[in-house]
């Protein structure tokens, strides 16, 4: 995908979303994935008042030029004065200035999001890697410390039986009837 350009905040940022919500390596991607969301974040907040405040600025010129044309004739038809209005280049320069602000929110929003989603990614391929490692008896330096591992048949019967519990009444059912 091509970098996207974003000028929020006086700031000009340009977004590789390639490499930034790629996930490579989960400990290095932890590292780095709540600073990036606190960012974007960030961003997004100061896109939200620059809309807020592009679109005040828009409404304030546009009541002050209709009030401006109607002071001028008072007789000028609503749709008259709109059309007036919207020929103005100064209209179609604010309108722009508004669109692009309406953009950098909707991207800033939408980084912060992938990186929300990109967290909890991460946290499932850490979760599984460690059940991975647990499995086969192997251990992380966190896992250490940790006495007493399971064997994978004691873990395999552990899985069968959350997956299959209704199975096991069943067959308990089953026995008690013979």
């Amino acid at each position: 995908m091509k970098p996207i350009d974003l000028s929020i905040n006086g700031e000009t940022v340009t977004v590789d979303t390639d490499s930034l919500l790629v996930i490579n390596d989960v400990g290095g991607d932890m590292d780095v994935v709540a600073a990036q969301m606190g960012y974007w974040a960030t961003l997004h907040a100061s896109a939200e008042r620059e809309r807020v405040q592009a679109d005040a600025y828009y409404r304030q010129w546009r009541a002050e030029s209709g009030k401006a044309l109607l002071d001028e004739d008072p007789k000028l038809a609503e749709w008259k004065v709109k059309q007036l209005i919207e020929e103005n280049k100064t209209f179609k320069t604010l309108k722009s200035a508004l669109s692009e602000a309406v953009r950098n929110v909707t991207i800033a929003k939408g980084l912060y999001d992938a990186l929300k989603t990109k967290a909890n990614m991460l946290q499932s391929k850490g979760a599984m890697m460690r059940a991975e490692l647990d499995a086969t008896s192997m251990s992380t330096s966190s896992e250490a410390r940790r006495t007493g591992k399971r064997s994978t048949e004691s873990l395999n019967a552990g899985v069968r039986g959350t997956f299959s519990k209704s199975d096991v009444k069943k067959k308990n059912k089953k026995t008690t009837k013979a």
